[in-house]
C-alpha cells in the first residue's frame, strides 16, 4: 500500500507570465460559481516550478476562484527566479526569517495573507538543520484538528472534481491496476483535490508522481487513461502487457487528445501550459514498457492474499502429573473435572501466590501460566 506525498512543493513546466492571472476557459457557464468555502488544505500558497527551455524558475502562486469563469485559476504572486535560497536569511541556532520585502510583497497582493503559510513554503530550500527544527515546532506546535467534510465540500468533489485527477491520486494511493473500487472510495482520499486551480493540481502530481519508478510508468499512464475499458480480454485487468500494443497506443492517443480538449480539465490554464504539464505522460508511455512479470507478481499477491493465512506455530506444552501436582495442589484428573470458571479462579488465587513481587519464583510462575493456559484449552 502506498501513501502519497504532502501537498507541499511542486516540480512543472508550465509558462506563466509574471503578474497575471493564467486562464483560458473557451466553455460556457452552465452553474453559478458558489461563494469559495474555507480551505480544507493547510497552504492556501504553492510554489510553482517552471521550467522554460531548460532553465528553472520558481514562483510563489495562489488559487483562487473565478465567478465570471466558472473555476479556480493561478495567480502569481512573487516571481522568486532560479534560486529560491538568496530570499532565506539565518539568525543563528537554525532561526531563520524570509527577506522582508518578499512578505511585504506577498502581503499586498494575496487575498488573506498569512505569514506562517509562506514560512512553510520555503522548508524545502532550508538547510538541514533549520528545516529539521521547522518542521518539530510546525507539526508540534500548531493546533490542527481536520474539519469534517461538509455538504458543499462533498459536492465539490462530486460534480468539479475531474475523474481524471481521482484516478490519479487513486493510482498513487494504492498502485492497483483495478479501479473498480475508486468510487467507493472514502471521500477523504480525495481531500487534495478541493478547492484548487489546474495549475496548482499540475504541481501537485508532479511531485507526487516521483514516488515512481520508471518500470511503473506506462502502467500508471494505463490506468489513469482508463485504457483496459476499450479491451475485453482478461489480461486487459490482468496483463496490460499481454494486449496488442499497436491497438493500444492508438487508443492511448485518441484519450490523449480527449483529454487535452476537454473544457472542463484544462479550465483556468492556458493552452501551452497546460500542453507542458501533459506532455510528460506522452514520454511515461511510449519511452517505457509495463513492468516486467508484472502478470506473476499480482497473481502471488492476489493468492497470498485471498486463499491462505499464517500464523505461527504453538509451542508444545509437555505436561508431567507430579508438576501439576506441586503447582496446582490436586491431582490433573481432579483438574480436569473443573469447570473453566473454577479453574480459572484456582489459577489466579495461585498466580497471586508464585508471582516473583510477592515473594515466588519466576520460573515457576511462568511454568504455571503455560500449564493453565494448556489445560484450560482441552476443557468445554
Amino acid at each position: 500500500m502506498r501513501r502519497y506525498r504532502t501537498p507541499r512543493r511542486a516540480a512543472g513546466y508550465p509558462l506563466a507570465i509574471q503578474g497575471k492571472t493564467i486562464i483560458k476557459c473557451n466553455y460556457k457557464v452552465t452553474k453559478k460559481f458558489t461563494k469559495k468555502p474555507s480551505r480544507i488544505q493547510e497552504e492556501p500558497m504553492y510554489i510553482a516550478r517552471i521550467n522554460e527551455y531548460g532553465t528553472v524558475r520558481y514562483v510563489i502562486r495562489e488559487s483562487v476562484p473565478a465567478p465570471q469563469l466558472d473555476c479556480f485559476v493561478a495567480r502569481d504572486l512573487f516571481d522568486l527566479g532560479s534560486d529560491p535560497v538568496r530570499f532565506i536569511h539565518y539568525s543563528g541556532r537554525g532561526a531563520f526569517y524570509l527577506d522582508p520585502e518578499l512578505e511585504a510583497v506577498v502581503a499586498r497582493r494575496r487575498i488573506s495573507p498569512d505569514e506562517t503559510d509562506l514560512e512553510e513554503l520555503f522548508l524545502p530550500f532550508l538547510e538541514p538543520a533549520a528545516r529539521r527544527q521547522a518542521e518539530f515546532f510546525g507539526a508540534g506546535y500548531r493546533n490542527f484538528s481536520p474539519r469534517k467534510l461538509s455538504a458543499a465540500d462533498l459536492a465539490h468533489l462530486e460534480q468539479r472534481t475531474h475523474l481524471f485527477d481521482k484516478r490519479r491520486l487513486h493510482y498513487l494511493r494504492y498502485a492497483s491496476l483495478s479501479q473498480a473500487r475508486l468510487h467507493k472510495a472514502s471521500p477523504k482520499l480525495f481531500l487534495p483535490l478541493l478547492y484548487k486551480s489546474r495549475d496548482e493540481l499540475e504541481q501537485f502530481f508532479l511531485v507526487q508522481e516521483l514516488v515512481l519508478e520508471s518500470t511503473e510508468f506506462r502502467q500508471y499512464v494505463y490506468v489513469i487513461f482508463d485504457l483496459q475499458k476499450f479491451f475485453s480480454e482478461t489480461a486487459a485487468r490482468l496483463m496490460p502487457e499481454g494486449l496488442d500494443q499497436e491497438k493500444l497506443e492508438e487508443i492511448f492517443e485518441s484519450e490523449f487528445c480527449r483529454l487535452f480538449e476537454d473544457p472542463s480539465f484544462g479550465a483556468g490554464l492556458d493552452e501551452r501550459a497546460l500542453t507542458g504539464y501533459l506532455s510528460r505522460y506522452l514520454v511515461m508511455f511510449f519511452d517505457y514498457g509495463f513492468p516486467a512479470g508484472s502478470f506473476e507478481e499480482e497473481y502471488i499477491r492476489r493468492f497470498m492474499n485471498g486463499r491462505r493465512s499464517f500464523r505461527f506455530p504453538e509451542k508444545k506444552v509437555a505436561v508431567d502429573d507430579r508438576e501439576v501436582v506441586e503447582l496446582f495442589g490436586v491431582d490433573r484428573a481432579e483438574l480436569e473435572r473443573m469447570s473453566k470458571a473454577s479453574f480459572t479462579t484456582l489459577y489466579r488465587k495461585l498466580v497471586h501466590a508464585h508471582h516473583p513481587d510477592k515473594g515466588g519464583e519466576h520460573d515457576d510462575f511462568v511454568r504455571l501460566t503455560e500449564l493453565y493456559r494448556h489445560l484450560r484449552k482441552n476443557k468445554k
